[in-house]
């Protein structure tokens, strides 16, 4: 029987995530023209290059929303909006220039026939939720994310991965007893702004009681419809719950903390998100467990 680390060593990059035409944004296209390709083609984030398609680095949705925020509406209200601004930041502002600003998701690039364990050792990051695969050029030719690799170790790790996935989440996940949240009335640039600046990609939702009612992350920014690219910028400065009632049904995907390493990857890829909250024998929040955090798991062997 293959072990763990004949498993890790032995299977590809190209095994995990696709190897085929890569979305890309050209070097010297305007921020604009840039949202319109991360629309269009539902993606969170994509390289920069230029005509003989070497990259410059990596536009991430992040980057753009921190730059709205700090730098086009520092007073944080509709009101304050100043939309010829706005018009000349989409139209003309090159987006090279917000390049990897946010630190989120910077361009990290690795030949697609590594082996899992290299991908293993960039994506337990947490600042690294995708990496770029390139061809025997050096050119992209695919990407493989957080969510392809947990969901090709769960799929086909089988048996060979308990050591790893039947640890209990108390054991290898520490309690924290700061969780970096945000406000139900607090406005949804806010949360954004918060997670650059904590170096998260989501990030708990609670009342005024501190009670967990919902979780708001990156990925929530392809709710806002940047076909109207002036309303999704306003609707930024919107509170989060009145954005929550434009998004599908909210779940909180939870494990306790006696459960499973399994259990935490089983509900993460069942439901599509990057991180599960663990909860205490009281149903208290007793901590965050990400994607990251079960990829680190593996990092050990």
């Amino acid at each position: 029987m293959q072990t763990i680390t004949q498993f890790l060593r032995y299977n590809t990059l190209s095994n995990v995530g696709s190897c085929d035409t890569v979305k890309t944004i050209p070097v010297d296209a305007s921020v604009g023209e840039s949202l319109n390709t991360l629309v269009r083609e539902k993606i969170s984030g994509a390289p920069l290059v230029d005509e003989d398609g070497d990259a410059y680095g990596t536009i991430d949705m992040l980057d753009i929303v921190c730059y709205l925020g700090k730098k086009l509406n520092p007073r944080g209200s509709k009101s304050s909006i100043d939309e010829n601004q706005v018009k000349e930041f989409l139209e003309k502002y090159p987006i090279i220039y917000l390049a990897d600003i946010s630190g989120r998701n910077a361009w990290h690039s690795i030949p697609y026939q590594k082996s899992l364990k290299k991908g293993i050792r960039l994506l337990s990051n947490p600042n690294i939720h995708r990496v770029w695969l390139t061809d025997h050029d050096g050119l992209p030719c695919g990407v493989v994310t957080q969510r392809q690799l947990v969901e090709f170790l769960l799929t086909r790790g089988g048996d060979k991965l308990n050591p790893i996935t039947t640890q209990k989440i108390v054991e290898i996940i520490p309690s924290r007893s700061r969780i970096i949240s945000i406000g139900i009335n607090d406005l949804l640039i806010d949360a954004f702004k918060k997670m650059d600046a904590n170096d998260v990609s989501g990030m708990p939702v609670v009342d005024s009681d501190g009670n967990l009612i919902g979780n708001i992350s990156v990925t929530d920014l392809k709710y806002l419809d940047f076909r109207d690219k002036l309303k999704a910028i306003k609707d930024l400065f919107s509170p989060i719950g009145e954005f929550f009632t434009k998004l599908p049904r909210m779940r909180i995907i939870a494990v306790r903390k006696d459960e499973s390493l399994l259990d935490a990857m089983e509900g993460a890829i069942k439901h599509k998100v990057h991180r599960v909250y663990v909860l205490n024998e009281d149903d208290k929040l007793y901590s965050v467990i990400s994607l990251s955090d079960i990829i680190a798991q593996f990092n050990l062997w």
